[in-house]
């Protein structure tokens, strides 16, 4: 009779047993499986790079067949998944022998629009660190210079219309939103293109404090566009006290020397 109870509490062990080391491994699976890696994005001059990329698609800010994007923060992914990001060449540069590595790996490309190309990074296991080799200007390419001083910064811009943000409305009700730029230091010529000075709360300029080839900006005239134009300007900028000058260059056939004077 005692051998037959024992045999049974071995019987009613062992599957316990085994039920607890299949739990076991089923959550280890799952705390793998719920580990979120990030990926940083390289930061370089005539490009953006992201998980998603935002369209600046007001063709007053780029030429007509010119796509121009800026990068957007989607830099995480989770454990065994498949990262897909987008990598965007601005129209100054050129590509043909650009690499991207992640974790010093070449990155395949899985798609291409143009400027516009796409990259997998299969199963991730890690945190990624992608880096971009290969971007340079083109021949002909205009190169843009601003002034360094103290109390303002200065960079082109884009303007992406779809993104509603109060106290920015343009005359056809839809809202402006001026997107910062700093990756771009060249511009092909004849590309129009538009730049922005934000000055300190605590610092002044003028709305002509800026020169560009010794030349001051002008207000725009109705059906006659100026060389430089002065396009907008904005005091107490998102409440910062801060102000924002905007400035439009049509036309430019040389580079553009932009000197800021406060």
């Amino acid at each position: 009779m005692k051998k037959l109870k024992m045999i049974f509490v071995v019987l009613l062990i062992i599957p316990c047993i085994l039920l607890f080391t299949a739990c076991k491994g089923n959550n280890d699976n799952d705390d793998n499986s719920a580990v979120m890696y990030t990926v940083t994005f390289p930061s370089g001059t005539g490009y953006s790079v992201g998980g998603s990329l935002t369209l600046l698609n007001d063709d007053m800010d780029a030429p007509a067949g010119e796509k121009w994007y800026c990068a957007t923060d989607y830099n995480t992914v989770w454990h065994g998944e498949d990262y897909t990001f987008n990598f965007n060449l601005y129209n100054a540069y050129s590509s043909s022998d650009v690499i991207i590595k992640a974790n010093d790996i070449e990155v395949p490309i899985v798609g291409f629009d143009g400027n516009l190309r796409t990259y997998k990074i299969s199963n991730v296991t890690a945190d990624q660190v992608l880096t971009v080799e290969g971007v340079e200007p083109n021949d002909d390419a205009l190169e843009i210079t601003f002034s360094e001083g103290n109390g303002y910064k200065a960079y082109v811009v884009g303007r992406d219309i779809r993104i509603n943000k109060p106290n920015q409305s343009s005359s056809s009700g839809l809202w402006n939103y001026y997107i910062e730029l700093p990756q771009i230091k060249h511009i092909s010529p004849g590309c129009d293109f538009m730049f922005e000075v934000m000055v300190d709360a605590d610092k002044y300029v003028s709305s002509s404090g800026v020169i560009v080839n010794g030349v001051r900006p002008e207000w725009p005239q109705y059906n006659d566009r100026q060389p430089i134009e002065l396009w907008s300007y904005e005091t107490n900028f998102n409440f910062t006290g801060k102000t924002a000058f905007r400035y439009r260059i049509n036309n430019p056939t040389e580079n553009q020397s932009i000197l800021i004077t406060i």
